[in-house]
């Protein structure tokens, strides 16, 4: 999980006017979004049908 400090760092200019408890509220939204992503990204992985396996079922 990244610091506080990292994530100062990485919000830049927008971190300028923010404490310790919303930085880590923001690091812990980010936290949050990117698993909901990668979530989805899997689920969707899935269900896609390999291009040769569409191929031989098209073939018989």
């Amino acid at each position: 999980m990244l610091s506080i400090k990292a994530c100062r760092h990485s919000l830049g200019k927008y971190a300028k006017d923010l404490d310790d408890s919303e930085i880590e509220a923001i690091r812990d939204l980010m936290y949050q979004l990117a698993f909901v992503m990668v979530e989805d990204y899997l689920n969707k992985c899935s269900k896609v049908v390999p291009i040769m396996a569409e191929r031989n079922t098209n073939e018989k």
